[in-house]
């Protein structure tokens, strides 16, 4: 399972959500939450709630 979540982390970290937001949409929230971890879960979907926003950027600072 940490094998899972680095792959995760590493996905979120160039703004790619995929791997959570299957997980939430096929196994509900919980259990992806069990398999990724509650941090990489509600960080994947602000990515996805971000992304509709206009003033959000994906980069460096």
């Amino acid at each position: 399972m940490e094998l899972a979540r680095a792959e995760a982390r590493q996905w979120l970290t160039v703004g790619a959500t995929s791997p959570v937001t299957v997980a939430v949409d096929t196994l509900g929230g919980a259990a992806a939450e069990q398999h990724y971890g509650s941090d990489l879960v509600r960080r994947g979907l602000e990515l996805v709630s971000g992304a509709r926003d206009s003033l959000m950027t994906f980069g460096r600072r």
